[in-house]
């Protein structure tokens, strides 16, 4: 077993090139969607898709890099993890700061009542014995969580000076191309719907029915898109490895003594809920 000290010198490597690689991949993404619905968005099902392809690259950004950067791992220099993020926080209506402050409480303080998460566990209603069906699927899938994360950060929009600028300057532009039905569609139904659900769901398969806490979700998919963060253990105990060590660091120390703390995904997810909701419900 490595020591504390080998952990760090091991794992704790942050990189400017690596960081500046990870954001470019998320915005060649989000421009290749807004290309698509550019060109071809008149099609329904397509402009359901790229929504919710878009709501994947908006959580990919404002939840996996903004977290990076709330930790200093998105880049080794601190002014590059402040700039690069407040701007992607201004996007979902938030702070690198504020983000940051309810981040550490989290940490610090894990499913107490400080802890924004439990609050937030109460408000998804999943403690009054609702079936998992309703919570995981239709709730987020019909707008439920949506309404709840928008009437809850709306705030943001005119509590902080970078976010109403950010706002502003994007509502210009989209004044002189006329495109404001553009913004609509392809930012804010994604943030409102997409980007909304996906936190929603990671809330849930980080901590919740977790024995241990804290629960790691292995995906492949997940974890390409959301830049490992499913690996939520090894984040908990280790909060400087930056995250393309994580899956590394996963595999050389979590434990294994405990399959419920690990999910292959979403729909494992759905089965931990299930299983829990039948043992407390079904004679």
């Amino acid at each position: 077993m490595l020591s504390k000290i080998e952990i760090r010198q091991q794992f704790g490597q942050q990189s400017n090139w690596k960081g500046g690689l990870v954001v470019t991949r998320d915005l060649i993404f989000l421009g290749m969607a807004l290309g698509i619905a550019y060109y071809w968005g008149q099609h329904w099902w397509l402009t359901i898709l790229l929504i919710w392809f878009i709501g994947m690259i908006q959580f990919a950004m404002g939840e996996s890099l903004l977290h990076e950067a709330s930790h200093g791992n998105l880049f080794k220099t601190k002014k590059m993890n402040v700039w690069v993020g407040n701007l992607i926080a201004y996007a979902i209506l938030t702070t690198l700061d504020e983000w940051r402050t309810e981040h550490q409480t989290h940490h610090g303080y894990l499913l107490s009542e400080q802890d924004h998460l439990t609050q937030d566990y109460i408000d998804y209603r999943l403690y009054k014995g609702i079936h998992p069906f309703i919570t995981w699927i239709l709730q987020p899938l019909l707008g439920w969580v949506g309404f709840h994360w928008l009437r809850s950060e709306l705030g943001g929009l005119f509590k902080h000076k970078g976010v109403l600028l950010f706002y502003a300057i994007l509502l210009v532009f989209c004044g002189l191309t006329n495109s404001f039905s553009f913004l609509f569609w392809y930012w804010i139904i994604p943030l409102i719907w997409a980007y909304s659900s996906i936190l929603y769901w990671s809330e849930i398969t980080d901590h919740y029915l977790a024995k241990a806490a804290t629960r790691s979700n292995t995906s492949f998919f997940w974890n390409f898109m959301f830049h490992n963060g499913g690996y939520h253990w090894v984040h908990h105990e280790y909060p400087y490895i930056p995250w393309y060590l994580l899956k590394e660091a996963d595999e050389l120390l979590s434990p294994t003594d405990s399959p419920m703390d690990r999910t292959k995904g979403w729909w494992e997810m759905y089965q931990i809920m299930l299983e829990d909701y039948n043992s407390k419900h079904l004679v």
